[in-house]
């Protein structure tokens, strides 16, 4: 695949990219707003003027004012002799940010807690709040809502507590307490969060009917703990791992679900909870990156190595998917994932599920060779197919010259094209997996199917098969005028029906939620006389 985009947000200068700052900078989940526009990290580095501590700060960089913020600077507006720790977290609309530190007096002079405490900073008014409360010792940021208005974290005392904070309402609730906890996730809103306690058992609690806390899964054994839950964005559905499979719940409709046997470590899940991606090692063996797809029940090896159905040569970790679970990527230092790869250190790959292409991001600047250092820890924004990772190579871009790990972000999608060499509009790797060439062009029709080689792209259809078009297939109407509206939705994709009653002066309005496409054919009845559209809105 041609060379992709990349952007350094660890840069001093985006306007002048030579002038670089020298200090490490990491990312971690949760990271990017869900349009990309502003991304959270730490970093050792100066990157703004009023940095003079010389140590690890929390920075938002926006990529539209391509600025730094320092996010952990003190009432002054300068960064604090303590820094800041831990990995920060972003809220999807990028305005609030919440992170750690010890620093005593961060918020004001009555910010006096002793220990690491947990802040969130409203990038829009500056205020700067310490949601630790009246708990005592070290506290660990575990989970931030989506929307911005929840907390959860944990304190480092023997029996450890569970906090959540509600930052409208400035309510502190102590959710539990226990010796340890596991893996735990927290929908959209924050409405529900589900968690782990040691190996067992798992808790889902509701905070949107007022309810008590519930156990869904425990396990007497170690063979039997429970870990890895994970929660759909609107929290109706919860994915967690137990007794070698993953198991589904519908927590609305309480339907349940299992996967077949798998061998698993790290985990995760689409938006909707509809893709699973995970780690595997088989014994004796190499970490592996699989995908589960529950809608086809399919499991398929994501790290093969080029023309076969086998693991790489080398081990591949960290599996995210991207929200609307089209991408996976993963780190690996396989050599032999992508043909050329010759740098014997970790790279960053990219599969897509809609070209079944896979790709590698941590590649030289203008070119398709690797880089020449270790690139790592990739993860997905919020929303849109935006991905971070960090990396010590020095030639992912041009004038990256401070000789330290970087956080660089590039966007992956099909609506602004991943590589297109050829300026046509059309992503490259489509056009070979397609056509095996670069030949055609974006208003061509080799199937004569009446779409464009754009529009097909912009579809998921195959502009090799004229049956293969994006349209709604010829309704049965009964005596009441209404039907059955059906068509074929292309993995990844989404669609919005929508609804009229006239077409003169027609004012269309959605026809339910919007869906996405798992590749099979959706079924959808009328329920109303009048006509009806499909909108194809990603």
């Amino acid at each position: 695949m041609p060379p992709m985009a990349r952007l350094r947000c660890s840069g001093s200068r985006a306007a002048a990219p030579s002038l670089t700052a020298f200090g490490q900078s990491t990312i971690g989940r949760d990271s990017v707003s869900a349009d990309g526009r502003f991304i959270a990290f730490r970093s050792v580095a100066k990157l703004n003027s009023k940095d003079t501590n010389g140590t690890y700060d929390v920075y938002v960089f926006d990529r539209v004012a391509k600025t730094n913020i320092i996010v952990s600077a003190g009432p002054d507006g300068f960064s604090v002799a303590g820094g800041a720790t831990g990995i920060p977290m972003i809220s999807a609309d990028g305005t609030k940010v919440a992170f750690e530190s010890s620093t005593v007096g961060l918020a004001g002079p009555n910010d006096n807690r002793a220990g690491t405490s947990v802040y969130v900073r409203d990038l829009q008014t500056g205020a700067l709040v310490n949601v630790s409360g009246a708990t005592l010792g070290n506290l660990t940021l575990r989970l931030f809502s989506a929307n911005g208005r929840y907390v959860y974290f944990t304190t480092s005392s023997s029996t450890s507590q569970l906090h959540r904070y509600d930052l409208v309402d400035n309510v502190d609730i102590l959710e539990a307490s226990a010796a340890s906890y596991g893996d735990m996730s927290v929908s959209a809103d924050g409405s529900r969060i589900a968690y782990v306690t040691g190996l067992s058992p798992l808790y889902i609690h509701d905070y949107s009917s007022g309810g008590a806390r519930q156990v869904v899964a425990s396990g007497s054994v170690t063979s039997e703990a429970v870990s890895r839950p994970l929660l759909s964005a609107d929290g109706s559905i919860l994915v967690y791992f137990q007794s070698g499979m993953f198991r589904q719940t519908n927590l609305i409709t309480a339907a349940t679900n299992q996967s077949a046997p798998v061998r698993m470590t790290r985990a995760s899940m689409s938006a909707d909870g509809g893709i699973i991606t995970y780690e595997s090692r088989p014994v004796g063996g190499t970490w592996e990156i699989w995908l589960f797809d529950w809608a086809s029940g399919t499991t398929n090896l994501i790290s093969r190595a080029v023309g076969k159905s086998t693991n790489g040569n080398g081990n591949s970790e960290g599996p995210v998917v991207s929200a609307d679970g089209r991408f996976v990527a993963f780190e690996s230092w396989a050599t032999d994932l992508v043909e050329n790869d010759n740098n014997n250190i970790k790279d960053v790959f990219v599969y897509d599920r809609l070209t079944s292409q896979l790709t590698l991001v941590s590649h030289a600047n203008a070119t398709t060779a690797p880089g020449n250092s270790a690139s790592l820890n990739p993860f997905f924004g919020r929303g849109e197919p935006f991905l971070v990772f960090s990396s010590a190579a020095a030639d992912l871009v041009a004038g990256d010259l401070n000789d330290s790990i970087d956080v660089f972000l590039t966007r992956m999608d099909d609506t602004i094209p991943v590589g297109d060499a050829d300026g046509d509009g059309l992503d490259d790797a489509w056009e070979r997996a397609t056509f095996s060439t670069l030949a055609f062009g974006a208003n061509d029709d080799p199937d004569d199917d009446g779409a464009t080689n754009l529009q097909e792209f912009k579809a998921g259809t195959n502009a090799n098969d004229a049956t293969s078009s994006f349209v709604i297939q010829s309704p049965v109407l009964g005596g009441d005028g209404l039907g059955t509206l059906r068509w074929t939705a292309a993995t990844g994709h989404k669609y919005q029906i929508e609804f009229t009653q006239s077409l003169d002066a027609p004012t269309w309005t959605a026809f339910g939620s919007e869906i996405t496409g798992t590749g099979a054919v959706v079924s959808t009845p009328m329920t109303f006389v009048g006509f009806y559209r499909l909108r194809l809105v990603q």
